[in-house]
């Protein structure tokens, strides 16, 4: 994919009042328009905006600038070409200008999330601007630290461990010393660091993922960024994402994948009901592996329809616990076996009549591959199975999870009979 790159015409003009001056790399935006290679120049815009590409780092030395961005594909819901890049800049915090337009007559093209979750393209913007005092860049910090980058992590320390036979605090340490190498912690954010001590990250409808999540007035906006920064957090202990009354949209999976802390999600003031997280994507949503989690005063919502043979929560290789929890789905999951709980090598803790209720879903829980599950009035409706497969160990000493006696599936997996749900 050859790219045309052309200095606007609006662009020469912010760059000649720019001697001496400081420039700020502002945005970068995406269009699947194109235009005459002779027009170019004439741009005030992008043709055919599509979305904007994050901006994650900027490296200047001399008059030359490196921009490093980052291009998602949350929020496409068709096929796109992508056939424009614009670069928008400003001079002394002046008015925003399309400095640099890019275009390409042989576009990739970009995937809708269903077809290719997680999806991203990382181009990097090349300007050279003579006689400007100095260069900035607004950075994304929502887009920091993406999944694919600690899935990437993740799998490397996996096969390592697995050839080396390691624990798992040798796979943790492992998978934070990548992260933190690519994704050094700023000093901005230092007191999340420390040993064996507890450490609070906000979160707020109202917040700003430029955020670290430090203190109650400077909350990070969505659970992705919390989840980010937990990832990049140093030391031992919990980390507690306290989570003020409100909706918050989940639009593609998170996954807290061997962090060094123990992570707790829970609602501040406490009320069931006030904090919401609707999720709005498909399969796992919401993951946690190798490490214990719990999840308290919190209203989990599905609001579409999933066919995947996954669980909306799911925990691998640790330790879940839920109390003071709602989770429901506004569609009926009734097609495939999508479930609210999936655990997998695992635990599972619902106890002290802490699960509110589970509605909507093909399955309460599908526990596998020698998981443990210790449930105490799990209540709900709508959920016409449990499925447990081999090495599947279920104690059950509370209400049934649902409005009848769900069809309980085994496969050799072992479950007691000393309470009402068998």
């Amino acid at each position: 994919m050859a790219w045309i790159k052309t200095l606007t015409d609006v662009g020469a003009v912010l760059i000649a009042s720019a001697f001496g001056a400081s420039i700020n790399y502002t945005r970068v935006k995406f269009g699947n328009g194109s235009v005459a290679p002779g027009s170019l120049a004439d741009q005030t815009d992008v043709t055919g905006y599509v979305k904007d590409i994050s901006i994650i780092s900027l490296s200047a030395v001399g008059s030359t600038s490196t921009i490093k961005t980052r291009l998602d594909n949350i929020g496409i819901s068709a096929e796109t070409p992508l056939t424009q890049i614009g670069l928008f800049a400003s001079v002394n915090g002046g008015a925003e200008t399309l400095l640099m337009i890019y275009q390409t007559d042989t576009p990739s093209t970009v995937p809708t999330p269903a077809e290719q979750p997680g999806w991203i393209f990382e181009p990097q913007l090349d300007v050279v601007i003579n006689g400007a005092a100095n260069f900035t860049a607004t950075i994304d910090w929502g887009a920091y630290a993406q999944l694919s980058d600690i899935q990437d992590a993740v799998d490397v320390e996996k096969q390592a461990r697995i050839a080396a036979d390691q624990t798992l605090e040798d796979a943790q340490n492992g998978c934070f010393a990548q992260l933190a190498t690519k994704y050094p912690l700023p000093t901005t954010a230092r007191n999340l660091t420390g040993y064996g001590n507890t450490i609070n990250i906000y979160v707020d409808p109202a917040g700003d993922d430029a955020n670290w999540g430090e203190d109650a007035a400077h909350p990070v906006k969505t659970v992705a960024r919390a989840r980010n920064v937990v990832q990049m957090c140093e030391g031992t202990g919990y980390a507690d994402i306290l989570f003020a009354n409100g909706d918050y949209d989940i639009n593609s999976g998170v996954a807290f994948l061997y962090p060094r802390r123990m992570v707790t999600l829970r609602g501040i003031s406490g009320d069931i009901g006030a904090v919401n997280l609707k999720v709005y994507c498909l399969n796992r949503c919401l993951s946690f592996r190798g490490i214990k989690a719990d999840l308290n005063g919190l209203t989990i919502t599905k609001c579409v329809q999933d066919s995947s043979a996954a669980g909306m929560i799911h925990c691998d290789d640790g330790t879940l616990n839920v109390e003071n929890v709602i989770v429901n789905s506004d569609v009926a999951q009734s097609s495939g076996s999508y479930a609210a709980f999936e655990i997998v090598s695992g635990k599972f803790y619902a106890v002290q009549g802490t699960v509110r209720s589970i509605s909507n879903f093909r399955r309460a829980l599908y526990a596998q591959c020698g998981s443990f599950a210790l449930l105490s009035a799990l209540s709900g409706s709508n959920n016409n199975e449990g499925y447990f497969s081999a090495g599947s160990i279920i104690i059950s000493s509370g209400s049934k999870p649902g409005a009848t006696t769900p069809t309980v599936k085994t496969i050799g997996g072992q479950i007691s009979d000393n309470g009402v749900w068998i």
